[in-house]
């Protein structure tokens, strides 16, 4: 017999609030599911199999789906505050960013906070080019200045 293949997200295990994910699927025992218009959050996932005298099997997942988007960092540059600063031999440049994925990669053997040669680090996924600079850091707010 062929068997069609439909499967469902959910919040719990009660099949009258399943969500659709795809319908009438071809029994090849995977499916890419593009999650990126499903809320955050942990949920079950449904198989029914169908076959062609219509006779159908439900299975529920015991364990749950987490779906976690990534989020852009946001960074507020905020020196100069106000038109015309002026820099002789050096100036300071603040900033504040925040990233809800906080995961901080920076190449192994390198300390995240003082660099003497160009280097590129890789924050919440973003390549950052790092040149010539010194200074000290925090969690929310950091400054470096210019040699």
């Amino acid at each position: 017999d062929q068997v069609a293949i439909d499967l469902y997200y959910d919040t719990d295990t009660q099949p009258n609030e399943k969500q659709l994910i795809a319908a009438d699927l071809e029994n090849s025992g995977e499916y890419e599911w593009d999650t990126s218009g499903i809320a955050e959050g942990d949920y079950h996932l449904m198989g029914v199999a169908t076959d062609s005298n219509s006779q159908e099997k439900t299975d529920y997942t015991s364990e749950t789906l987490r779906i976690e988007h990534n989020n852009l960092p946001e960074i507020t540059i905020n020196t100069p505050s106000s038109q015309g600063d002026i820099a002789d031999d050096s100036y300071v440049i603040r900033w504040q960013a925040t990233d809800s994925d906080p995961e901080v990669k920076v190449e192994e053997g390198l300390n995240p906070w003082i660099y003497s040669i160009p280097v590129i680090a890789a924050v919440g996924g973003i390549a950052v080019l790092l040149r010539r600079m010194r200074g000290s850091g925090g969690d929310d707010e950091d400054e470096f200045e210019w040699d």
